[in-house]
């Protein structure tokens, strides 16, 4: 007998219902004496019992017949009951034959008496053996069920129809889905026809006789029949049969495929090759063939056009060489061994030429471009074909493109502006030379063939929004940028640029006008500076009073909190007022520092209803308690890609406009909106705007207004309506440049004595979704055990910032200078894991004192911290890897960084 089954470890796993623990030990003393390795649990109740058996894939089941409250047969019957096909064998100490043969009914494999225990390691190793053969019959049933399964999957599943007949009696026995598909015939009616039923009546003679043949077992028979569909239409079809037992009858599996379509087609060739020749003297091409002697076999209308033959009969069987192609353009011989219509059937490979000539019989010749292929039947050569055309008026256009080019070349040379082109990739493929001279260049050839994107463009986005111009706009557009030279110097340029194509219309790439305004651009800085000081200027009063408002309610608060130390709810309140009013002094100073100084442009992804909003703040002062501000924002506004300064100055020289044009009062609007722009929905106004989607931005005002006259001239450089010494003529021409370079476009609606309304339409762009702000509470900074250096020359900030760093938990080390600040570098003995340092100090400032920190201690995270505006981080802070706070800033958001720094991978110096 076969060894019974294990589990991994070599053991039989025995779930023992026993609550006798004598008889249970006793049991297990005789398997083990007997050789059955063993892994035993064992349980006296139904609850352990059915825990055990959810729980383990036990091997066997042993049982008492008789438990206090439960049975074995109740341990069987939920055994099976439960689906587990595990043998059991009943222990007990008495069990009558009847009621043995009975349990033997019930399921169980075999029963043993606790006084004959010596025949328990039998009983279980041949219920063991029982468990694996029944377990190895279920299997291999199941594998003859999948394998039938898989079988009828690929009849029924076929995607041509199949079925079974009888071999006598020529019945359907089986049919699948193509079959009832194709046919049109219903599975019921199917078994209920013979294969005669399909036949039409002229076939069935050939098919009685093709039943009679005999097909012996494994052979496959292969004809092509004709059938009849339910709708009494023939098909063609090519017929498989197999000879089967289907059951216990001797059949025929057969596999029809409809190849009526097919033999429609090769019949349709067939018409076709007679309107073969039809086609080729259709073609405007030239063509005629060579047999393998190098003469005519055939040739279509064109090609006797062409050669000057009046029929096909003067050219049967000639030599093709012989005939049009003995002798060269410059009128030296031919040899045929070197002819390429006769090359290309000796090699077995095409040839195609394009300078080459024909002749004529009347001994004129022609230019050609032609083509010669060889004809391949089963691999081997049997003949050629030529094709050919008479290229006489190409040969004409292409010298007179070459004239053409030579003069476009010589303008081109001569412009006084730079002209260059650039492909799709934006490599340079041709530039004149006051476009290699502008740009510092020896020579031509170093020009061409650099990357525009980064060898030219000063910023590589910006290329991308020139080119992005020139082909939404379809024909010459502006577009003002700064360059690169080749000594890395910048310069300011203006371009005008469109797509050029490629001979077969597709766009190649694009030609660019350039002109150098770098000194008119140094002009135009100056002359925007100086607005901003003016308007600085003009808001320093007001803002003097904001602060001197702020500072009071800083100073009364502070007063305030020195009389009520001991109430915790009044200290929290007058410390969130402090709080809140350095806040918003904070935000005055950050709004006039950014209006007030001179920035690269740098095009950022803008909400305009942001923009407007803040500047609203500091309008009112500007405008004066006369003129009344109105902001009406748009809901859900889209996004822009603009220079957040410019849009500034944008709506400042607006409304510095607006305030001249209303000297006793009135109303100033700002307006933002979304707006889709198409040829039926434009207005008028707006005719040269490409359709698409915009954001609105409108400045209108209740002031005397303009006429025609001055509306057509409002964007010129220098043109004023105001008088001498009130205006430079230069703020909305500003206004335009700007919003060009922002590509946008600006419109104005005036009317004497009733106002005027400036709307501005830049291009909305698709921004991801942003998350939703997250609440005051949920802003808690963290703390930590750390230990930060705290670098700070102003003692005040420096104590404020140590007591509440050490609130959340830091270390902190103080330094008034660098020099102190070196010192605790080196001598500190412990790690010091942040280094918080002002950019600004007597002696070293803060980025050469993290430097040489840094080479002391290279695991050292760095924190800039700076209260002047244009102090921000330069490109050594950024190769520190150093952070950068802007001052006036809140605690919690430094302690936040200090976090952040901690917790991410350290800055390892170089």
């Amino acid at each position: 007998m076969n060894e019974p089954s294990a589990n991994q470890k070599g053991r039989v796993r025995i779930l023992l219902l026993e609550a006798n623990r004598a008889d249970a030990e006793l049991c297990i003393h005789k398997l083990t004496s007997a050789g059955l390795a063993t892994e035993v649990d064992v349980v006296n109740s139904s609850e352990q019992f059915i825990e055990k058996a959810l729980a383990n894939p036990y091997d066997i089941v042993l049982s008492d017949y008789r438990l206090p409250s439960w049975s074995g047969m109740e341990a069987l019957r939920w055994l099976r009951s439960s689906g587990r096909d595990i043998p059991l064998v009943l222990v007990s100490g008495t069990l009558g034959d009847e009621l043995a043969i009975e349990c033997i009914k019930e399921g169980a494999n075999d029963y043993v008496l606790k006084d004959s225990l010596d025949r328990l390691p039998v009983a279980v190793r041949r219920a063991l053996e029982e468990g694996r053969l029944r377990q190895e019959r279920d299997r291999a049933e199941q594998e003859l069920r999948k394998s039938e399964e898989q079988y009828r999957l690929l009849f029924y599943s076929n995607p041509h129809p199949m079925w079974v007949f009888d071999s006598e009696t020529l019945r359907f026995l089986a049919v699948n889905h193509a079959a009832i598909r194709h046919y049109g015939y219903s599975l019921r009616e199917f078994l209920s026809m013979t294969v005669k039923d399909i036949r039409p009546a002229e076939e069935l003679e050939r098919f009685v006789k093709s039943v009679d043949r005999r097909v012996d077992p494994g052979e496959t028979y292969n004809a092509l029949w004709k059938h009849r569909k339910r709708d009494s239409t023939v098909i063609d079809v090519e017929i498989s049969s197999q000879p089967i037992v289907f059951g216990s009858v001797n059949a025929q599996l057969v596999l029809a495929r409809d190849v009526t379509a097919q033999r429609r087609a090769d019949a349709e060739l067939r018409d076709s090759k007679e309107q073969l020749q039809l086609l080729l003297d259709s073609t405007p091409e030239g063509i005629f063939g060579i047999d393998l002697q190098g003469k005519y076999s055939f040739s279509n209308a064109a090609s006797l056009r062409i050669l000057g033959y009046d029929s096909a009969d003067a050219l049967q069987g000639k030599n093709v060489h012989a005939l049009v192609h003995h002798t060269k353009a410059d009128g030296s011989p031919y040899p045929e061994e070197e002819c390429p219509v006769l090359r290309s059937m000796r090699q077995g490979v095409p040839f195609q030429l394009a300078d080459e000539v024909f002749w004529r019989p009347d001994g004129t010749c022609f230019p050609v471009e032609y083509w010669s292929y060889p004809l391949l039947h089963e691999g081997q050569v049997v003949g050629g074909v030529v094709t050919f055309f008479d290229i006489s008026r190409r040969k004409q256009t292409e010298e007179l493109r070459r004239r053409s080019e030579e003069q476009y070349r010589s303008i081109i040379d001569g412009a006084p502006y730079g002209i260059f082109r650039v492909d799709k990739e934006g490599r340079v493929i041709m530039a004149n030379p006051a476009f290699v001279a502008m740009l510092g260049y020896e020579n031509r050839e170093r020009v061409v063939g650099r990357n525009a994107v980064t060898d030219i463009f000063l910023d590589s986005a910006e290329y991308n929004h020139a080119i992005s111009g020139f082909e939404l706009a379809g024909t010459s557009t502006r577009y003002e940028t700064k360059w690169k030279r080749n000594d890395e110097t910048a310069i300011t340029v203006r371009l005008a640029g469109r797509q050029f194509m490629d001979e077969r219309g597709q766009p190649a790439g694009f030609e660019v006008f350039v002109e150098d305004t770098t000194e008119g651009w140094l002009l135009q800085k100056q002359f925007e500076h100086a607005q901003r000081m003016e308007a600085v200027g003009r808001l320093a009063g007001g803002i003097a009073h904001d602060f001197n408002n702020l500072l009071m309610i800083i100073s009364s608060y502070a007063q305030l909190l020195e009389e009520s130390p001991h109430d915790p709810a009044r200290v929290m309140q007058y410390a969130g007022q402090v709080r809140d009013s350095a806040s918003r002094a904070g935000s005055v100073v950050r709004q006039l520092l950014a209006f007030s100084r001179d920035q690269v442009m740098e095009p950022t992804t803008l909400d305009l209803n942001y923009v407007a909003a803040d500047l609203g703040k500091m309008l009112p002062r500007l405008l004066g308690e006369d003129i009344e501000l109105v902001t009406t924002l748009g809901t859900n506004l889209g996004k822009v890609r603009a220079d957040r300064g410019q849009i500034e100055q944008v709506i400042m020289n607006l409304a510095v406009n607006a305030r001249d044009a209303m000297p006793k009062g009135g109303h100033l609007t700002v307006e933002t909106k979304n707006v889709e722009l198409d040829t039926r929905s434009s207005p008028g106004h707006l005719g040269d705007v490409p359709p698409g989607n915009y954001v609105m931005l409108a400045v209108s005002d209740t002031g005397i207004g303009m006429d025609a006259e001055t509306q057509a001239n409002i964007f010129e450089p220098f043109f004023t309506t105001k008088e001498s010494g009130k205006g430079t003529g230069l703020g909305l021409a500003t206004v335009y440049r700007i919003v060009k370079q922002s590509r946008g476009f600006i419109w104005v609606d005036s009317e004497l004595n009733k106002g005027s309304t400036f709307k501005i339409y830049l291009p909305r762009i698709d921004v991801p979704k942003a998350a939703e702000p997250v609440s005051r509470s949920a802003q808690i900074a963290p703390g930590g055990t750390e230990t930060i250096l705290l670098v700070e020359d102003e003692l005040a900030l420096r104590v404020v910032s140590r007591v509440y760093l050490e609130s959340k938990g830091y270390a902190i080390l103080e330094a008034g200078n660098a020099t102190e600040a070196l010192k605790v570098c080196k001598n500190y003995q412990r790690e010091i894991d942040v280094l918080i340092t002002d950019m600004v100090m007597p002696g070293m400032g803060g980025i050469e004192l993290a430097k040489a920190a840094l080479e002391v201690r290279p695991q050292l995270s760095i924190i800039l911290v700076s209260g002047y505006a244009d102090r921000t981080p330069t490109d050594d802070a950024t190769a520190i890897g150093a952070s950068f706070l802007q001052k006036p800033f809140s605690l919690d958001a430094l302690a936040r960084l200090v976090r952040t720094r901690i917790e991410e991978p350290r800055y390892r110096g170089v």
